[in-house]
C-alpha cells in the first residue's frame, strides 16, 4: 500500500458489498481502486452464491449457460457456438468457464456430462 493511502475493506453481506474509499494524500477519491474493489466484491458474493448453490444440491445455470453447453453437447466448439448465438467467442468461453465452475467440471467435457445427468440441459 502507498503512502498516505487509508486501508480499504471489502465486505459482503447478504449479496450487497460494501466497498471503503481510498484517499490519496490530497482528498482526491481513486476511482480506479474503487472500481477494482467493487469488481472484486461482486465476484466474492457471485462465487458465494454459486457455493451455495452447489451446497445445496444442484446449481443453477442461466439460459445462455445451458444453451452454450446444449450447444458443447452437440459437438459444437466455441467459435461455432459464437456465430450461433451471435455473441463473441471470447464470450462463449467465459460461459464455458462459469458453467464449469458453477458445476463443479475439470473441462468443458465434464461439465457437459454433469449437466445431462443433472437435467440442466
Amino acid at each position: 500500500m502507498g503512502e498516505g493511502f487509508t486501508l480499504v475493506r471489502v465486505r459482503a453481506v447478504g449479496g450487497c458489498v460494501s466497498v471503503g474509499s481510498a484517499i490519496d494524500p490530497g482528498g482526491r477519491f481513486h476511482k480506479t481502486c474503487r472500481a477494482a474493489l467493487d469488481a472484486t466484491g461482486a465476484m466474492a458474493v457471485r462465487r458465494l452464491k454459486e457455493l451455495t448453490q452447489l451446497a445445496e444440491g444442484r446449481p443453477r445455470l442461466s439460459s445462455r449457460e445451458r444453451t452454450i453447453l446444449l450447444r458443447l453437447s452437440q459437438g459444437l466448439t466455441a467459435p461455432q457456438i459464437a456465430m450461433r448465438v451471435e455473441v463473441g467467442e471470447a464470450t462463449v468461453r467465459t460461459f464455458i468457464r462459469r458453467s464449469c465452475r458453477k458445476v463443479g467440471a475439470s473441462s468443458q467435457l465434464h461439465a457437459v456430462a454433469i449437466a445431462l445427468r443433472e437435467g440442466l440441459i
